[in-house]
């Protein structure tokens, strides 16, 4: 599922479509609801048979779903709703984590105060002032502002990304009281068919 969503999802970025990044979202909490690292993820991905793109991905395409399922990571990691798995040190690059993690806290922190990914702007999170972070938030980051246009909506994806996990959270909150479920992000068995 992951393989074929994130393909998809880029084929839709354009038109603002979403539902199939929001089933990437939930595939890679599957994964981190087991444990599962990044580097373990994409050691399994690029073992599946059959490719979505009918080729296999170039270089650049296998960054930016790393990028992704870290920035997911990243998010999950901040909300503290869902429990990792496995060990969490070595969930996400120490790389993707130094670059991501004051990115996708403040993205959460905005996500809180009520903005929408309509009302937030990429140019506040690169305003902050740093001492405006929580010491929860980690190191600070290494994130620099954008340099050119495609840098720019390469950020706007990934803050995109992080909202979008935000809301597949609260969607699956809501289902599992509707429903009288347990917990959101119990993922069903036979869990490697997400990598599909």
């Amino acid at each position: 599922m992951i393989e074929r969503t994130f393909v998809m999802a880029c084929m839709s970025a354009s038109s603002g479509y979403v539902d199939e990044l929001k089933m990437f979202i939930v595939a890679i909490k599957a994964g981190f609801l087991k444990g599962w690292s990044i580097s373990q993820m994409n050691m399994e991905l690029s073992q599946v048979p059959t490719q979505s793109a009918n080729r296999p991905l170039m270089e650049e395409e296998i960054e930016l779903r790393t990028v992704w399922m870290s920035i997911v990571y990243l998010t999950l990691f901040h909300q503290a709703t869902c429990k990792f798995g496995g060990d969490a040190h070595s969930a996400v690059s120490p790389e993707l984590r130094s670059k991501f993690n004051t990115f996708t806290y403040d993205v959460c922190n905005a996500h809180k105060q009520g903005l929408s990914l309509q009302t937030l702007k990429l140019t506040e999170l690169f305003r902050r002032d740093d001492s405006d972070s929580d010491s929860n938030s980690g190191s600070s980051s290494t994130l620099e502002e954008p340099k050119s246009p495609l840098e720019e909506a390469v950020l706007s994806q990934c803050m995109r990304v992080a909202f979008l996990t935000l809301d597949v959270m609260k969607d699956e909150e809501g289902f599992g009281k509707k429903n009288n479920l347990g917990p959101p992000g119990v993922g069903p068995p036979g869990g490697d068919l997400y990598l599909q």
